[in-house]
């Protein structure tokens, strides 16, 4: 349930209508922040929770998506709209001078990725 909440918090800052966004449609949700010495990924799918934290493995350590924190995704994402989110600026760039991480939010919704560019996690673009 945490890693629902931790994917909804990036998504929250993103301000738009989607268009007719529907749930089903969705696939996945990516969300990664990287360093030079640090490596986050969270991939949420209807089924699972994907965490990995070596950027050098292959492989995720998986958890169940409970339906419950997949809608809670689903609705937060009903407030985006993810056909542009390659097109939102962002605010900060602490991390091209190694003072923030950088993150990026992709969504695979409709069998097409929908990606963010990167910015300092913690301060998501916007419009």
């Amino acid at each position: 349930m945490k890693y629902a909440y931790l994917i909804c918090l990036s998504i929250t800052i993103f301000k738009g209508c989607s268009q007719e966004f529907k749930g089903e449609l969705l696939e996945s949700v990516r969300y990664s922040v990287s360093t030079r010495g640090y490596y986050y990924e969270l991939v949420a799918s209807p089924e699972y929770t994907m965490i990995k934290k070596d950027r050098n493995l292959d492989t995720y350590h998986k958890t169940p998506m409970s339906q419950e924190d997949w809608n809670t995704i689903i609705n937060m994402l009903k407030r985006v709209d993810v056909y542009t989110l390659e097109n939102l600026e962002t605010q900060t760039g602490m991390s091209s001078a190694d003072r923030a991480a950088m993150a990026e939010l992709s969504v695979v919704y409709d069998k097409e990725e929908y990606i963010t560019n990167l910015f300092d996690e913690g301060s998501p673009p916007g419009p």
